[in-house]
């Protein structure tokens, strides 16, 4: 041994004290030894020496072993404990071993001594660290345990081999099952899994087993005490080299808190989804009134102005020739602010989507598109003009028109295709340009007003926006809505 070690020697003998140390030195023991001759120096080195391990006589003159041993068991129970006498005999070492006695050494065969006490030490070495490892495993078990707890989730194991189902208490714990009542298997969770659902985790349960398959499924359960909760399962398989199952194991977690959050989300969703079509329905209505008295008041002031700039100039045979240029670019202005009004009261609500409706809209769209920019627009429609609802056709019109907006400003392209048609999905509204192509983070990032405002309006009705890009080759924006007719 090359680790210095604490020797406690209880011997009242000067020569046998002598004849021990010499056997440890000769057997190439490094230690540092500590002399006890009673019981009260015994006691006192128990306590301040802290010995690795103690060589006892077996018989002292106001002082026996046993007694010694037992002090030992008191104070320091885990430290090893050799006898070195003269005659123990065979029985009283026998029971000696029986009651927790390391070992014991003849006086007469003090050469065996270093070997005992190599022996004694990997013993006790080999306690301490299966010691150890079980306080380990206890505290990690109980660690998993309160990590369950705060999760909601327990684990479950079956031997495939010997049918047997294994339960963490958390798993009792998520059905309030009582786990001194109850043993675990397959019978026993289905009986708490709600009726309308049991059917259905059985067959997904017996599936997974026959094709040994990973898998996962949500459920809702009865607990012992009558609430219903949500819960999700999942779990993966363990084989042998010919691929045959040993085990499966997985995990149940109460996820009802998750399954609420989710649910009261998707609810503010769909109150902020109403609200936000209730504030474009009321926009629309604004912008359709605020159109119609620019259009009709703005634009019939302004054509009784121009009636009675053309009246003055006929009124006046003769007139100056710079009054009568100046009258004319007078009326020249009237209809430049004409014009203004027209186009103004068209983008806040184009009159031919109610006069003529949709699809005649969207044609005077692109053809606007096209005059305005310089860029081809194409406008082709497989359906005929019908009567469709106002909210449908004015956010179809809207969709399109930031469509366009869009490919103006950014997508650097020749031409533009749009596409009305009508499929097993519903009506389909689709735009294509030939640019460079939106990429795929602009699309996902949620920072682009104009494409979230499209996707809102898309699921107002009920319907999906799809945009996608392709680097050089151009960007398509799909727009689907059911049940148009």
């Amino acid at each position: 041994m090359d680790d210095l070690l604490s020797i406690l020697i209880l011997e009242h003998d000067a020569d046998d004290i002598e004849l021990i140390q010499y056997e440890l030195r000769k057997g190439g023991i490094v230690f540092n030894a500590c002399i006890a001759h009673d019981q009260g120096s015994y006691e006192h080195a128990l306590k301040d020496f802290s010995p690795q391990i103690i060589l006892s006589d077996y018989s002292l003159p106001s002082f026996d072993g046993i007694h010694a041993f037992r002090i030992k068991q008191e104070i320091c129970p885990d430290i090893p404990f050799l006898f070195v006498s003269g005659a123990i005999g065979e029985e009283n070492s026998i029971e000696l071993i029986k009651s927790g006695v390391t070992d014991y050494v003849l006086k007469d065969k003090l050469f065996t001594l270093p070997l005992k006490i190599d022996r004694a030490m990997s013993e006790w070495r080999e306690k301490q660290a299966k010691r150890e490892a079980e306080q380990k495993l206890i505290k990690s078990e109980k660690l998993l345990a309160e990590a369950q707890a705060i999760a909601r989730m327990g684990n479950w194991e079956i031997d495939m081999v010997g049918h047997v189902h294994t339960w963490s208490d958390e798993f009792f714990n998520i059905f309030g099952i009582d786990r001194a009542r109850h043993q675990p298997s397959r019978e026993l969770f289905l009986s708490y899994v709600i009726e309308e659902d049991r059917e259905q985790v059985g067959n997904a349960m017996q599936q997974s087993q026959a094709i040994i398959k990973d898998s996962s499924f949500n459920f809702r359960f009865r607990r012992s005490d009558g609430e219903m909760r949500h819960g999700r399962s999942e779990w993966k398989f363990d084989l042998d080299d010919s691929g045959r199952p040993l085990r499966q194991y997985g995990i149940v977690q109460d996820i009802t808190e998750s399954v609420k959050a989710e649910q009261e989300i998707l609810r503010k969703n769909e109150e902020l989804r109403n609200l936000s079509g209730h504030l474009q329905n009321i926009r629309e209505d604004e912008r359709k009134h605020i159109a119609r008295e620019i259009h009709d008041e703005l634009g019939q002031q302004l054509t009784a102005l121009k009636m009675d700039i053309g009246w003055v100039m006929h009124k006046q045979p003769g007139a100056d020739e710079a009054v009568t240029n100046k009258l004319k670019d007078v009326l020249k202005l009237c209809d430049d602010v004409i014009n203004t009004v027209r186009r103004i009261s068209s983008e806040l609500r184009p009159a031919i989507i109610d006069d003529l409706g949709l699809i005649a809209a969207l044609e005077w769209k692109c053809n606007d598109f096209e005059e305005k920019t310089g860029m081809a627009c194409q406008f082709i429609s497989e359906i005929k003009e019908r009567k469709f609802d106002n909210d449908i056709g004015i956010n179809i019109y809207r969709i399109l028109q930031e469509t366009l907006t869009n490919v103006s400003r950014h997508a650097e392209a020749k031409a533009v295709f749009v596409y009305l048609s009508e499929s097993p999905e519903g009506l389909v509204l689709e735009v294509r340009d030939d640019g460079k192509g939106i990429p795929d983070e602009r699309v996902n990032n949620g920072k682009t007003l104009g494409i979230i405002g499209m996707k809102e309006r898309a699921k107002l009705l009920g319907g999906t926006l799809e945009i996608s890009g392709t680097e050089g080759k151009g960007t398509c924006t799909k727009l689907i809505l059911p049940n148009t007719k």
